[in-house]
This record gives structure tokens, C-alpha cells and sequence, in this order.
């Protein structure tokens, strides 16, 4: 046992950390999707193939030996939305920081904006980018590239427009894009979310790390998702604390947190589920 610990290098220390630590990530990556079933079928199906090199049934052995030949193509056919999220993702290092802060100017016309909507009762989905570049989703609408102001957006959102279809799209200070068609993500589909909006606002947020906030047309409820999770916001203060948090701005207000103190924007317990059905419009 000894001789075993005294030829432990620090380079093997350093391996074992690392490939835990990879192995953590890709648990986090993926927990709470289809992908945790997807990997507990392969397990089981290869647990089988052994049973089968056991009690010696050829045929089984070969199909399914032949099948888990290919299993990395197999996996990245399977789990190209995670690889995609995961490999856009090295680049959120922290000291990246050129379009995930926004000014302390630009978040209050958006949240002042936001909350006009919302008395309003005028439904809409506004995508807020961060770390992650939406540029190809941008490419789904029309080219606004305006400075970020509360009546740009209102003007935007306004029924007679026709651009108030779709998602605005914010990138830095600028309105990049309006009337965007959001893709829907195959594993939304599955989830109780009522209405397009709030299942494109939730897609957006599966493959980068945008904030996406809806306002319902029914009883202007506002709806904010991030990273594969749901906010009801309840309150315009509340929507200022949750978007000064998420893009690195603090205010020296009373009763807020101090700088130094890191705390989670959304709770496990605000991640849509089966059997929990979000408030939200039911047409667009």
C-alpha cells in the first residue's frame, strides 16, 4: 500500500482532477435533460452485451457489438445540442466581460421598458444577450440596430408594427434584431409550457446563455428564463435585482447584498418540469 502511494506522481493527481472534474460538468450539462435517459439506455444495452458474451448468444453479440462500434458517432449524432452548449460555454470565462455587462443605463430602459409592457398587457419576448453571440439567431429577423431606448422598444412591440411579431434581440447597447422567429428546442417540446413565447423564450436559453423575458399578452405577467430555468417576476424591483445580477452590475442600494457576496439568480426549484405548467399565453 505504501509502494502503491509513494508512486503516485503529482502529475497523476493532477489527471484524476481533471478528468473528475470534466465528468462533473458534463453531469451538470446535462442533468434534468433527455440526455441522462439517452445515457441510462446505452448503459443498459451494453450491460446486456455482456450478459450475451456470457451466455454465449452470437448473433445478439454481433448486432449489438457492431452498433456500439460506432457509439462515439453514435453519441455525438445524439448529444449535439449538449456538445454545442458545452463548447460555447469554455469560452464564459469570467474575464470575458465584453458583452455580458451592460451599462447601468441601457438595463434601466430595458427594465423600464419591460414594465410598460407589462401594465400594458402587450405581449412580447425580449432576448438579452450575454457571453454568447446571437448573431445567427439575429439572422432569423429584421436588422434594427438601434440604440437600446424604452420607447425604441415599445415602438417595436406596438400592435400596428410590423415587427411586434417575433423576439427582439439585445445585443450590448443595441437593438439587434426584432421580429425574430426562435427556434424551438426538440426537448422544450416535451414540457408543459403553454404558448409559443414562452417555449421559444425557454429554447433560447438550452444553447447559450442569453436571458430571454416574456411579457404575457393576457395578464402581463412577466416570465424570465435563464440557463434552462423559470423566474415569475413579480414586481419591477425584483426584475431590476434579477437582470443587475445576471449582467454584473450592483447598486448601492439598502438591503441589497455587498460586493463581494455571490448568490444563485433562480433556485433549483424554479426549473420547469413535467406537471408544473408555467403561466403563459396561449397563442403567440
Amino acid at each position: 500500500m505504501l509502494d502503491l502511494l509513494a508512486s503516485i506522481r503529482v502529475a497523476d493527481v493532477i489527471d484524476i482532477l481533471l478528468v473528475a472534474y470534466i465528468v462533473y460538468r458534463i453531469l451538470l450539462l446535462i442533468r434534468g435533460t433527455r440526455a441522462v435517459q439517452i445515457i441510462t439506455g446505452l448503459a443498459l444495452l451494453f450491460g446486456v452485451f455482456l450478459v450475451s458474451r456470457q451466455f454465449g448468444l452470437l448473433t445478439f453479440q454481433w448486432l449489438v457489438g457492431n452498433f456500439l462500434a460506432y457509439i462515439i458517432v453514435i453519441m455525438v449524432i445524439l448529444f449535439q445540442n449538449e456538445i454545442r452548449a458545452g463548447l460555447a460555454r469554455i469560452g464564459q470565462a469570467r474575464f470575458i466581460r465584453s458583452r455580458s455587462e451592460k451599462d447601468e443605463e441601457v438595463l434601466e430602459e430595458i427594465i423600464s421598458a419591460i414594465i410598460e409592457l407589462s401594465a400594458r398587457k402587450r405581449g412580447a419576448i425580449l432576448v438579452l444577450e450575454r457571453t454568447i453571440g446571437l448573431k445567427d439567431i439575429s439572422e432569423r429577423g429584421i436588422p434594427v440596430d438601434g440604440k437600446v431606448t424604452r420607447d425604441l422598444i415599445l415602438s417595436i412591440t406596438h400592435p400596428d408594427s410590423p415587427l411586434h411579431d417575433g423576439a427582439i434581440i439585445i445585443s450590448g447597447d443595441r437593438v439587434a434584431a426584432a421580429g425574430v422567429i426562435l427556434p424551438i428546442n426538440q426537448e422544450v417540446m416535451s414540457l408543459p409550457l403553454r404558448g409559443a413565447r414562452h417555449r421559444a423564450a425557454l429554447s433560447i436559453t438550452y444553447d447559450s446563455d442569453a436571458v430571454s423575458v416574456v411579457i404575457s399578452e393576457e395578464n402581463g405577467e412577466i416570465t424570465l428564463y435563464v440557463e434552462k430555468m423559470e423566474k415569475k417576476v413579480a414586481t419591477g424591483d425584483e426584475l431590476r435585482l434579477l437582470l443587475y445580477r445576471l449582467f454584473g452590475r450592483r447598486r448601492e442600494e439598502k438591503g441589497e447584498e455587498s460586493e463581494g457576496e455571490e448568490k444563485p439568480v433562480l433556485s433549483e426549484e424554479e426549473v420547469p418540469e413535467e406537471g408544473k405548467t408555467p403561466a403563459g399565453d396561449t397563442a403567440k
